[in-house]
């Protein structure tokens, strides 16, 4: 949950997990 905001496409599923 960190660049969330930015990767909130793609790496919003990787990070948020």
């Amino acid at each position: 949950m960190f660049q969330v905001g930015l990767d909130n496409k793609a790496a919003g599923k990787a990070i948020v997990v």
